[in-house]
């Protein structure tokens, strides 16, 4: 598994790489790779959220 960004910009791009990779996959009938990079997207939106940004609270 690849390391989470560490500047907002950084996920952001590294996040629509991971979309852009599952929509590939879905074209292909890989389920198992699409669900990995999509899980790994909501991984970075996870670090965008409680890491990076501005607390939720």
């Amino acid at each position: 598994m690849s390391q989470l960004a560490r500047t907002t910009q950084e996920s952001i791009s590294r996040r629509r790489g991971f979309i852009t990779d599952a929509l590939y996959y879905r074209r292909k009938g890989w389920s198992k790779q699409q669900k990995a990079a999509l899980n790994c997207a909501r991984c970075e939106k996870l670090n965008q959220m409680f890491f990076l940004g501005n607390p939720p609270f």
